[in-house]
C-alpha cells in the first residue's frame, strides 16, 4: 500500500514541477496553467476525511480498488482532454481517487503492523512520501528530453496496476484469494446522520478553499487574487 500513497505523491510532484512544460503543450496562459495543480490537490483535501469512513463501511481493498482503477483510467485519458474545463474536472476527479491512498496506507499501518514496529512503519510512510517528491523533479525532466509531457499522465497509469498485483500477491502468499465485492456493509458500525454529514462536508469544503486561497495566491499573487474577489463581490 506504501505504493499507493507514492503514486498520489508523485503525480501531484509532477503537475506542479512540469507545469510549464504542460502550459506549453496545451496552449494556456499563466493564470489558467496555475489550476491544474491546485484542482489536483483540491481533490486530495477533500476526499481525505471521507476515505477511513468509507474504508470502515466498505472495507479497505474495495476502496482502494476501485479508487485505483478509476485514477488509471482517469490518467490514461486526461492527455485528450480538449478543454481545460474537462481537463480540470478530471484533476479533481482524480484527486478525490487518489487521496484514498493516504489514509488508507496509513491506517493499514497501524492497524496490521505489531505495536513494537509501528514507529518503523510510520516512518517508512513518511520516508516514501519523501523520496518520491524529490523524485519527481529528476524523472520530469527526463520525460521532457525523452518522450513526451503525456507521459506526465501516462506514467502513473502505468504504475498503478501494479497495487492490484501487489495486494493478489500478498492474498495468494496468505493462502487466501481476495473477494473484494463479497460480505456485507458494516451499516451498523459506521453511520452518519444527515447532519453529521453536512458539518463534515461543510468542514471539508471550507478547508479546500482556504487551500485553494493560498495555492493560487503563492501561484498568482495574493493581490491579484484580493481585487479579483472585491470585484466580483462588488
Amino acid at each position: 500500500m506504501l505504493l499507493g500513497a507514492s503514486l498520489a505523491t508523485f503525480f501531484g510532484r509532477l503537475l506542479s514541477v512540469g507545469a510549464p512544460d504542460l502550459r506549453g503543450a496545451l496552449r494556456l496562459d499563466f493564470d489558467s496553467a496555475s489550476w491544474i495543480g491546485t484542482i489536483y490537490n483540491m481533490g486530495l483535501m477533500f476526499i481525505g476525511p471521507f476515505s477511513v469512513y468509507l474504508g470502515g463501511l466498505l472495507g479497505p481493498k474495495r476502496v482502494l480498488f476501485v479508487s485505483a482503477t478509476i485514477f488509471t483510467l482517469l490518467c490514461i485519458v486526461m492527455p485528450f482532454a480538449g478543454h481545460l474545463p474537462v481537463l480540470l474536472f478530471l484533476l479533481a476527479t482524480a484527486g478525490m481517487t487518489a487521496g484514498t491512498f493516504y489514509p488508507l496506507t496509513l491506517s493499514s499501518i497501524l492497524r496490521n503492523l505489531p505495536q513494537s514496529y509501528l514507529h518503523l512503519g510510520i516512518a517508512a510512510y513518511a520516508a516514501d512520501i519523501v523520496i518520491t517528491t524529490h523524485m519527481a523533479h529528476s524523472y520530469e525532466g527526463w520525460l521532457m528530453g525523452a518522450v513526451s509531457w503525456q507521459w506526465i499522465f501516462w506514467t502513473t497509469a502505468l504504475l498503478t496496476p501494479i497495487m492490484h498485483a501487489q495486494s493478489a500477491t500478498q492474498d495468494i502468499a496468505a493462502g487466501r484469494v481476495a473477494v473484494l465485492f463479497a460480505g456485507s456493509i458494516r451499516q451498523q458500525a459506521f453511520t452518519l446522520s444527515i447532519m453529521d454529514a453536512f458539518t463534515l462536508i461543510a468542514c471539508v469544503a471550507t478547508a479546500c478553499l482556504l487551500i485553494i486561497a493560498c495555492l493560487q495566491g503563492l501561484k498568482v499573487g495574493f493581490r491579484q487574487i484580493i481585487a479579483t474577489s472585491a470585484k466580483s463581490a462588488s
